[in-house]
């Protein structure tokens, strides 16, 4: 893919990155074992994940940056993170 389309070397980080955080949360699958089921459950994980990461953060897990989502803020705030647009995740699962 990388080869044929010689695409922005972060354009082919971030398919990169989708692709490890889908095989870590099924497994190094076969593509025709996955079900719709899975895909909706990815992309629900995807949309789950704050908006702005740190350096730090950035490089967790996909478990873990959504659990990020979850963090009270260190200023005390009781308001929630921002998360990642529909249209971020749709650009990451095209």
């Amino acid at each position: 893919w990388a080869e044929n389309r010689k695409p922005k070397s972060q354009t082919v980080a971030e398919a990169e990155r989708v692709i490890s955080d889908f095989v870590e949360t099924f497994g190094d699958i076969p593509a025709r074992e996955i079900t719709s089921a899975d895909l909706l459950y990815f992309k629900e994980q995807l949309l789950n994940v704050p908006k702005n990461l740190s350096n730090v953060e950035a490089k967790l897990s996909l478990a873990e940056r959504v659990a990020c989502a979850e963090k009270v803020p260190e200023n005390g705030s009781t308001t929630k993170r921002p998360l990642v647009s529909d249209q971020t995740v749709a650009k990451k699962m095209s």
